[in-house]
Parts: structure tokens; sequence; C-alpha cells
């Protein structure tokens, strides 16, 4: 299930295991293509591994989807900071 991945792919994180990260929200991808939680935590992988690039688009994918305001917030922020990194 997509959640469990979710969960797995934060703890991943959380211990800056990156690359695993990476593989679980991945895996939550294939199974929940249009989740914008999934697009965006994978987007924060990508930009904690310096993938700024790589990372815009899952956040652009991710605000075109987004509904909640806390999400769509959490979105912006990660997009600012790719914006302050290609300055």
């Amino acid at each position: 299930n997509h959640k469990w991945l979710i969960n797995e792919g934060y703890c991943f994180e959380e211990k800056s295991m990156t690359n695993k990260a990476l593989e679980s929200y991945n895996r939550a991808l294939v199974l929940e293509p249009d989740s914008p939680l999934v697009l965006f935590r994978i987007g924060r992988v990508l930009i904690k591994m310096g993938k700024f690039g790589e990372a815009q688009p899952y956040l652009q994918r991710a605000m075109a989807l987004a509904l909640d305001a806390a999400l769509r917030e959490k979105i912006e922020n990660a997009l600012k900071e790719i914006r302050r990194e290609n300055r």
C-alpha cells in the first residue's frame, strides 16, 4: 500500500538514507501516480541530494494536484528553495 511506502520513505529520509527514501517514494508513485504528497516527498529528497533540476518537475506536478493548503505551502517553499539555488 502506498501509505506504508510513504512512511517507510520518511523513516529513511529521517536517517539521511536518501537513496532508500527515494526508492520507497518511487514505489509509492507507481501505486499512486497522482499523489501530491508522494510527488512532494520525491522532490524534497531530490533537493536534499542536490538534484534541483530533477526535483522541480515533481514539485510543479505536486502543486498542480495539491488541494490541501498546508501541503501547497510546503511545495511552494521547496520551489522557492530551487529558485534560490538557481540564482
